[in-house]
């Protein structure tokens, strides 16, 4: 992971990057990885050696907030690595200076101490709290900041949830993220209760906006808010505090999932309120559950069902979140190391957890895991009431309810692969008779299954790989609470690890080679069709495959019409179809989903926007069997 792989070079993740060596530094000592050490020292290097930021990228200016938090959190981080390696020490890079870092520190500190952007805070509280391991003094550099953005945010009663900025230097969430750890900084250095007020104040704020993915909604309904779990981030496991309800119309994609876990749990500690021990412990489950986002792409650009909307992957390299525009070239606010920012901010919570309270989050068992799939979901179905529509029966409320009309039928899109272990349904009345069925393509169901009702609660248990769920209620009974218990299915890339049984043109290995998308499979001319065969190895279940096309010219990711098909086979002479497009859909990425078992795949390229046929990457993801 450094910023030469990046699709985007100008991602502005150097001072992230930096962070995240000092992860990978540590890891890769304590499993005596020499590789991973290395290259967490080349990383570190390349960051201070570019001033942990690049004053070029996508227009940064002096003033602009985004460029003082590179600066200022990437400085930050240097602080961590300093103290990291004071007490470790760079014995394994010997040529790397513990005092040239920290002349590289503190020149910094006098460069920016008359700096005025909240920003900074995230540096020189850092400064302040580890003065005494560092040599220096900027507590009054440290204090004049928490002062200033102490009186720059109030609360507010507005959708965003309770914070209002009059400061044009503090624009958007993860700058709170940066001004919550600063004041809780300060709150354990000085003890003055109104830092840790604040950093209350702006971790409520910084909740309700991490529960919630904003980008157009589709409103509908007598209220005009019948549509908003359509904005919710469709992958979260945890219950809403505070607003949940965002009509900005904009898409932040800037946050990454787990790197405020530990401050969650650092306001639990203060304040000793459970709803932030929850949030922080049901934020982490949920990284841990869907840190193999980056092989299930499907849903990157899904305003449906919005699952992995804001989760950046290491296959497509950019999300488009917006109507209209092309996948190719635009950046938007989702970065490419998300995906890795996430995994070592995973890694890095878990240790310290383990370090700090005796094991994992308090009150909760790494095995326990499963949770409620159907949580405002995405369910369809005819309602007699438009205030009583399907997200009622979804949203985990008793007050409210789905009220059906005619068939009396509503199916929930679980987004992904799911084992299901129950069902259990809470109805609005006496007398209530559900039927549940279960789907992995959404129109395929199987047969219904009765629940068993005992007053107006009832369940089923079931050991089910499903995606979609259908209920059935006789009786025109209204549903207060549906529920979907289990786990995402667990599944990864098993095309890596196959073997190419035969292919045209030269290199079909390169499309195999995982996240090393500078070389291809040149398939040949566009003038014929051009076939793979894989074997995976042995029997598989199959969840889902992506092919990332290139331009023929340059190899570089351009959006452009391509036309294939995908079979499957148990024996290479019986094939079935698996997917197809037949060449009028624009993209560079093309992802196809559906469950199947089979051993051996084919791939036909039959159409290309290019002369030639280049695939850089081909993906089956699934698990053998």
């Amino acid at each position: 992971m450094t910023n030469t792989d990046h699709y985007f070079p100008d991602s502005g993740f150097l001072y992230r990057n930096l962070e995240l060596a000092t992860l990978m530094l540590k890891e890769g000592r304590a499993r005596e990885d020499a590789e991973m050490v290395e290259n967490a020292w080349s990383v570190i290097e390349y960051q201070i050696g570019n001033d942990c930021l690049d004053t070029g990228i996508r227009a940064y200016v002096p003033t602009n907030s985004v460029y003082k938090r590179v600066l200022f959190d990437g400085l930050g981080s240097a602080v961590d690595l300093y103290l990291y390696l004071s007490a470790s020490g760079p014995q394994d890079n010997a040529d790397f200076s513990l005092d040239d870092l920290l002349f590289y520190i503190v020149d910094k500190a006098e460069k920016y101490k008359n700096e005025t952007s909240a920003m900074a805070l995230t540096f020189y509280v850092k400064l302040w709290k580890y003065g005494g391991q560092l040599g220096v003094d900027y507590s009054e550099e440290a204090l004049r900041l928490l002062e200033k953005a102490y009186e720059d945010t109030e609360d507010y009663n507005g959708y965003y949830g309770g914070v209002e900025s009059t400061n044009t230097l503090i624009s958007v969430a993860e700058d709170y993220m940066i001004l919550v750890r600063a004041f809780l900084d300060a709150y354990e250095t000085d003890g003055q209760k109104k830092w840790l007020d604040k950093a209350v104040m702006l971790g409520d704020y910084l909740e309700t906006y991490q529960m919630i993915q904003p980008f157009d909604l589709n409103l509908e309904g007598a209220t005009g808010a019948e549509g908003y779990y359509l904005a919710f981030i469709g992958n979260e496991r945890f219950q809403a505090h505070g607003y949940i309800y965002n009509n900005t119309q904009h898409g932040i994609l800037d946050i990454a999932n787990t790197s405020s876990v530990i401050d969650y749990y650092r306001l639990y500690q203060y304040t000793q309120d459970e709803h932030y021990l929850d949030f922080a412990q049901d934020k982490l489950y949920n990284s841990m559950l869907y840190i193999n986002m980056g092989d299930k792409v499907g849903y990157m650009d899904d305003p449906v069902h919005s699952a992995g909307k804001g989760f950046m992957n290491e296959f497509v390299g950019n999300s488009t979140f917006r109507t209209g525009f092309a996948e190719a070239g635009i950046r938007g606010a989702a970065h490419d190391s998300n995906i890795a920012w996430n995994v070592w901010q995973i890694v890095s919570s878990l240790k310290w957890f383990e370090e700090n309270c005796g094991g994992y989050l308090p009150g909760g068992a790494e095995e326990d895991l499963e949770h409620d799939l159907a949580q405002n979901r995405y369910a369809t179905g005819e309602s007699a009431d438009p205030a009583h529509t399907t997200a009622k029966a979804v949203d985990g409320d008793l007050s409210t309810c789905w009220i059906p009309a005619q068939d009396n039928t509503m199916t929930i899109d679980l987004n992904e692969f799911c084992e299901v272990s129950a069902v259990s349904v809470t109805a609005a009345g006496e007398g209530a008779s559900v039927k549940v069925s279960f789907s992995n393509d959404g129109v395929n169901f199987s047969e219904e299954q009765a629940v068993s009702f005992s007053g107006v609660q009832g369940s089923l248990q079931t050991g089910r790989l499903a995606r979609y769920v259908r209920l059935q209620t006789e009786n025109a009974v209204g549903l207060a609470d549906v529920q979907v218990t289990g786990v995402p299915a667990f599944y990864g890339t098993i095309s890596y690890d196959g073997t190419v049984v035969s292919a045209d043109g030269s290199g079909a290995e390169n499309c195999l080679d995982e996240s090393n998308y500078t070389t291809a499979w040149n398939a040949g001319e566009a003038s014929q069709e051009r076939v793979l065969v894989l074997d995976l190895g042995g029997q598989a279940a199959i969840f889902q495959t992506a092919i990332k096309f290139a331009d023929d010219a340059n190899n570089v990711l351009t959006s452009g019409a391509c036309g294939y098909t995908i079979e499957i086979s148990d024996d290479q002479q019986t094939w079935t179809p698996y997917a197809e497009n037949a060449g009028d859909t624009a993209g560079f990425v093309f992802v196809d989903e559906g469950y199947a078992e089979a051993r051996y795949v084919r791939l036909t390229l039959r159409s290309s926007a290019w002369q030639n046929f280049t695939v850089s990457d081909f993906k089956v993801m699934g698990r053998l069997l």
